[in-house]
């Protein structure tokens, strides 16, 4: 199988070929390389990847690209609220204008992947599944719905992720288990505001994996998957009462500040279930990686 990688080298992408390359496929990763291949250094002596330095605004590199392969993950994108709040223009032109296009190109003898996030719900009373009205709030929500319609509307699969944790080839700092770890290991002290917010958590090699099993005949087309684990969801403050145990920070509360994601529900993952995913890596297990990477990494 000839598989396409849109921005394959970053955080999903380069954990989505530890499953992806020993299967055999021949995998094609597009990316824009801003730190190099530094985070594919592992799979480059594979004779089934390739890598191409280019961004997914090139309409002419990647109309070839789609032509050329039968399953296409479209990872690339602006990932976050706050970077989306800050680059309006390329939020538009990468996230919505880009993904158009390549869904243009995509013919119904292809499989397409579109990673989304949980974000599309934002605050839901109760518990939400794949039916429950979407809630986007923020740029960045916005910008997956928007990929979303263009995904069903050519009969993709689209994953709307929980909120990733875990050491991958390429770390984010960003990611909210990865700050409140690194300031409890930088600072002492964690910083807490909105605790009692909630939502669900999964190991990145969890959601790789998932992706992988994505091309699969049990993922439907046209459909919408939450990906995560009922077993995995906290509020922000057990999260940081966990994060207390392994470093012995403080945790300091107060209306600091508010979430830009506007994130607050219970996500059902019951459809996910059916396809007979089941997440791999235990939780506290994860957390132990992440704090183990800040402690060595700072």
């Amino acid at each position: 199988m000839k598989i396409l990688i849109t921005g394959g080298a970053g955080y999903i992408g380069s954990t989505l070929c530890n499953y992806l390359i020993p299967e055999g496929h021949k995998i094609t990763i597009l990316d824009t390389l801003p730190d190099g291949t530094i985070y594919l250094n592992n799979f480059l002596s594979s004779d089934n990847l390739f890598v191409i330095k280019d961004d997914i605004r090139n309409e002419r590199v990647i109309t070839k690209l789609i032509k050329d392969n039968d399953v296409i993950y479209h990872l690339a994108g602006l990932v976050g609220t706050p970077i989306c709040n800050q680059n309006p223009y390329d939020t538009q032109s990468v996230n919505i204008d880009a993904t158009k296009y390549i869904c243009k190109q995509v013919s119904k003898n292809q499989k397409f992947i579109f990673a989304s996030t949980s974000v599309v719900y934002g605050k839901v009373d109760g518990k939400c599944d794949e039916n429950t009205p979407l809630n986007a709030t923020t740029s960045y929500a916005i910008s997956k719905v928007e990929g979303e319609k263009y995904s069903t509307d050519i009969g993709g699969i689209n994953l709307r992720l929980a909120t990733l944790c875990g050491v991958s080839h390429k770390m984010r700092d960003d990611l909210l288990i990865h700050t409140l770890s690194r300031d409890a290991v930088q600072n002492g002290c964690i910083t807490m505001f909105q605790s009692h917010s909630q939502r669900t958590f999964l190991d990145v090699n969890d959601a790789s994996l998932c992706l992988s099993l994505a091309k699969n005949d049990t993922f439907q087309q046209g459909e919408a998957y939450n990906v995560g684990d009922d077993n995995y969801n906290y509020t922000k403050m057990e999260i940081a009462q966990m994060i207390v145990k392994e470093t012995s920070a403080k945790i300091l509360e107060g209306d600091f500040s508010t979430d830009l994601d506007k994130r607050d529900h219970e996500t059902s993952y019951d459809k996910l279930k059916s396809t007979g995913f089941k997440s791999l890596v235990p939780f506290d297990k994860t957390m132990k990686n992440v704090i183990n990477y800040y402690k060595l990494n700072i």
